[in-house]
C-alpha cells in the first residue's frame, strides 16, 4: 500500500519483508492513496518504487500495480507513464453489470490484465471453504493464467490450480 515517507527506504523493507519470490509470485504496490504531497512527486515515488523493486529480486517476474482510473488520475494527474508498458493493472470496478473498468491513461491501450469485480461484499461473492472473497477476472484464457502464474509447486506443498 503506497505511504507518503522515503521511496527507497519502503522498497526495500517491502522487499526485505517479502523475501525471494516464488515463480508463481508477483509484488503488487496498491495505490489508492497519495505517497506524496503533489501529482509530480506522487508520479515519482511510483515510477522510482518500481525501479527500485524492478531492480531487485522481482526483476524476473513482471509487477503489478493496483489502481483505478479515478484514482491515478486524482493521485497522479491522469499523466501517461513510461514504466507503464512493464507494469500489469489490477483495475477495480465493482459491479453485477460487468461493465468494465475504466482505464488510466497509461494502460489505454493495453487494458487491465486482471479485473477486480468484487470485494467479497459487494457484489457478493463466496466460495466453498472460504466464504467472502475478492472476485477477480483474469484477462486472457485460463492456459495463459497458468503460464503467467506458473502454479506448479511452491514454498514446499503443492498448489492449487486456478480455476
Amino acid at each position: 500500500f503506497a505511504r507518503s515517507g522515503n521511496v527507497f527506504d519502503q522498497a526495500k523493507r517491502f522487499m526485505e519483508k517479502v523475501g525471494p519470490l516464488e515463480s508463481n509470485e508477483r509484488l503488487c504496490l496498491d495505490l489508492e492513496v497519495s505517497p506524496a504531497s503533489s501529482q509530480e512527486r506522487a508520479l515519482d515515488w511510483v515510477d522510482a518504487f518500481y525501479h527500485e523493486l524492478m531492480g531487485g529480486s522481482c526483476s524476473d517476474q513482471r509487477p503489478f500495480i493496483y489502481t483505478s482510473k479515478r484514482k491515478w488520475d486524482e493521485i497522479c494527474g491522469g499523466k501517461p507513464w513510461a514504466l507503464a508498458s512493464e507494469i500489469d493493472l489490477w483495475a477495480p470496478r465493482y459491479n453485477t453489470v460487468g461493465a468494465e473498468p475504466k482505464m488510466p491513461r497509461p494502460w489505454e491501450k493495453r487494458g487491465w490484465s486482471i479485473w477486480q469485480w468484487s470485494d467479497g461484499d459487494f457484489p457478493p461473492h463466496e466460495l466453498a471453504g472460504i466464504g467472502e472473497c475478492d472476485g477477480n477476472y483474469w484477462r486472457g484464457a485460463e492456459d495463459d493464467l497458468r503460464a503467467y502464474m506458473d502454479t506448479v509447486v511452491s514454498r514446499g506443498r503443492e498448489e492449487t490450480p486456478v480455476t
